[in-house]
């Protein structure tokens, strides 16, 4: 039988699935790609963002209507926050989500019925997410998530 030895406070971090409280995170985007709905509606650009916690890393995904065979609106408000990211890591003209990798921002997360959500980003200008109270704040007003014929997680 194998013996077990707990580090101390294990219990005290949170799970690797768990939504993660409210709040600005500091973190990067670590992996980008194109996913078709489960519906087959319409296609998603995916964001994996590795975001601190208490000192560990945990990873977010945010999902942003790339095409949407129905509905203009979703498309639109999907594009909107891709570009709003991409601005907030000083890449606004990039041709592409792999220039965008690895570049340190802060990104709120508001907390969802099952998954985080990503409602804002802005440029790291410092140390902490919490002491960059005059970096500018980019506001998602509507996210493609809120379609209910796009079922998330894929």
């Amino acid at each position: 039988m194998p013996n077990v030895s707990f580090d101390p406070g294990i219990e005290d971090i949170a799970d690797e699935r768990s939504q993660l409280p409210e709040g600005w995170y500091r973190g990067q985007l670590i992996d980008s790609r194109f996913q078709d709905f489960k519906n087959g509606n319409g296609t998603s650009l995916v964001f994996t963002f590795n975001v601190e916690h208490n000192g560990l890393p945990r990873r977010v995904m945010s999902f942003n209507t790339w095409k949407h065979n129905t509905s203009a609106e979703a498309q639109k408000w999907g594009q909107i926050a891709v570009k709003q990211f991409m601005r907030a890591v000083g890449k606004g003209d990039a041709q592409s989500t792999d220039e965008c990798h690895n570049i340190p921002l802060d990104i709120f997360l508001q907390e969802g019925e099952k998954y985080n959500k990503v409602s804002r980003y802005r440029t790291a200008k410092s140390s902490t997410p919490d002491a960059a109270p005059g970096a500018q704040a980019v506001a998602i007003t509507q996210q493609a998530q809120t379609f209910n014929d796009d079922v998330i997680p894929f």
